[in-house]
């Protein structure tokens, strides 16, 4: 069995080769979190000036949400002061209609409460 001795150089050439893939490796891995870090402080970019850019609210809701007049209308008080009450007698004696489907015939009936 023969024993191959190597020289310092070949060896010296390996340990430098297999350092200088994982150096190609390592430099592959940077390029491609460098690239995604770009892709994500762009995106944050577009979406907060689109967000900013944009609004949600319509100009009917915008007209609603406008601050009402603290005044109040003395017409509308009297009128309010001129309906007539109704008594519970007059609540009891009320009638209450309800519509009521026949299943088979498909006809309606209005009948009282």
């Amino acid at each position: 069995m023969t024993k191959v001795i190597m020289t310092p150089s070949v060896e010296a050439k390996r340990t430098f080769s297999k350092e200088m893939n994982h150096l190609k490796a390592n430099q592959q891995i940077l390029t491609i979190l460098v690239l995604l870090f770009i892709s994500m402080i762009f995106w944050i970019i577009v979406s907060l000036f689109s967000s900013q850019t944009s609004s949600k609210i319509s100009p009917d809701i915008k007209k609603l949400a406008k601050p009402l007049t603290p005044t109040l209308s003395v017409e509308a008080l009297d009128t309010l002061e001129s309906k007539q009450a109704i008594s519970d007698q007059d609540l009891a004696s009320f009638p209450i209609f309800v519509i009521q489907t026949d299943s088979t015939t498909q006809t309606q009936r209005i009948v009282e409460l």
